[in-house]
């Protein structure tokens, strides 16, 4: 499992998330995620900053470039942050400067304190992946941890990482639990499985649904990621263990 993880998984997800959202859906992304920047590709410029705070609309290291058709740089826009402004549907760029290129193909560099822009794009109109880390390998979830900018990304890269291993082995808990339930079943109902099953369907239903909203309380911050990853194996290993404990006396 940890070998597909890191080798096949990651390459048909891929497929399979471009099938599905491009193809089918016609949901196209126009941008991407890379060490810690977002990079978008606007109707006339592309899009380049950080976003610490999804909840705010306030970007850092923020740059707009235009291009000809002969993809050579028309215009840069840059600034140390920017604000954008919901009630006028524009920019507030802070600490920055315009760099165009005039007639001559030299370029010219107009510094700026404040400077309010409307680019054709606003937030809203930005569309970034939500499956981008599926298609990540095991040591790819782990190296992009360091490379988080907010502690809040790191916190769920983190619980993301430990959540995909602790899945992968999730049947050996069951494998323990199963066992002393299978045997209690035969032991009080004959060889009649009909009662074993379901029973057995339950409880692995249960265990996906806690470790489900554990892992969701570890991408808030709410659980550590490790305890929130491996809780349900230890506790339905032990459960098992003691059951069969029992039964063997």
């Amino acid at each position: 499992f940890v070998i597909f993880a890191q080798v096949v998984l990651p390459g048909t997800i891929s497929t399979t998330n471009e099938i599905w959202f491009k193809q089918v859906r016609g949901k196209v992304p126009l941008g991407i995620f890379r060490n810690g920047r977002y990079y978008y590709q606007g109707s006339e410029g592309f899009y380049s900053f950080r976003w610490p705070n999804k909840d705010l609309m306030v970007f850092r290291d923020f740059s707009y470039s235009t291009w000809d058709e002969n993809y050579n740089v028309r215009s840069m826009t840059v600034a140390n942050f920017a604000d954008w402004l919901p009630e006028t549907s524009s920019w507030l760029l802070k600490q920055g400067q315009i760099i165009e290129r005039s007639e001559r193909s030299s370029f010219v560099a107009k510094p700026f304190e404040t400077w309010t822009l409307q680019f054709p794009e606003s937030p809203g109109d930005f569309l970034i992946p939500e499956y981008e880390s599926a298609e990540m390998s095991l040591t790819g979830l782990y190296t992009d941890i360091d490379k988080q900018d907010t502690e809040s990304d790191t916190v769920k890269t983190r619980a993301e990482f430990y959540g995909r291993i602790s899945y992968l082995v999730l049947g050996i808990p069951l494998l323990f639990l199963g066992l002393p339930i299978l045997i209690i079943s035969y032991r009080r109902w004959g060889r009649d499985l009909s009662i074993a099953i379901p029973i057995s369907c339950f409880i692995a239903f249960g265990a996906w649904g806690i470790w489900g909203a554990l892992q969701s309380f570890a991408k808030t911050g709410y659980i550590p990621p490790m305890p929130a990853a491996f809780g349900v194996h230890i506790v339905f290993t032990f459960l098992g263990i003691y059951l069969l404990n029992r039964e063997d006396r």
